[in-house]
């Protein structure tokens, strides 16, 4: 509870103070959506939809409109709303995040839609899109992401490798930084 609230204020703080653009928000947003969904509370999910969502035209950047795609598909998946529309959100956020180059959060949009494709019983695509995201992860050494995703590997039957000691830490990657 009180961390997501802290987290909802410190992204719709820094929007406020410094607009969609700043780092703040970018990294803030993201990681309060995270904690609404976990927490389910999807009243705040939808509020901090709302914040991008209701952003005059020209004042989100093509990065936060991939993850407003890709958040939109997860709060309806949370609902259980019976709509292919998640979907095409998720699809959508992929095929955004990998053309702005952003590989991290593309594997995550993957892992997202690994996870729809087997909850509506369609394994067979999930397995082919979880063994991208794992290669991907584990090429980004982002081992958190990894044991998140073990019992949907598990579930699915997908195999994971540890990713290798000499990877980069899980906390650059996740900030999306790529090292020079």
């Amino acid at each position: 509870g009180q961390a997501l609230a802290a987290a909802a204020d410190a992204a719709t703080r820094s929007a406020r103070a410094n607009g969609f653009m700043s780092e703040g928000f970018r990294l803030a947003w993201p990681l309060a959506l995270d904690a609404a969904l976990a927490t389910g509370d999807l009243g705040q999910a939808d509020g901090l939809l709302g914040v991008v969502a209701d952003a005059p035209p020209g004042h989100v950047p093509p990065y936060l409109h991939a993850q407003l795609a890709r958040y939109r598909a997860l709060v309806a998946t949370a609902r259980d709303e019976p709509t292919l529309d998640a979907e095409t959100h998720l699809r959508s956020a992929i095929t955004q995040l990998a053309e702005l180059d952003y590989p991290y959060w593309a594997a995550l949009a993957r892992a997202d839609l690994a996870g729809w494709l087997a909850q509506h019983d369609r394994g067979d695509g999930a397995g082919a899109l979880l063994a991208e995201v794992i290669a991907v992860l584990n090429d980004l050494g982002a081992r958190p992401d990894l044991e998140r995703l073990q019992p949907l590997a598990s579930a699915i039957g997908e195999q994971m490798e540890p990713a290798s000691a000499t990877s980069l830490p899980g906390r650059v990657v996740a900030s999306g930084l790529r090292p020079s």
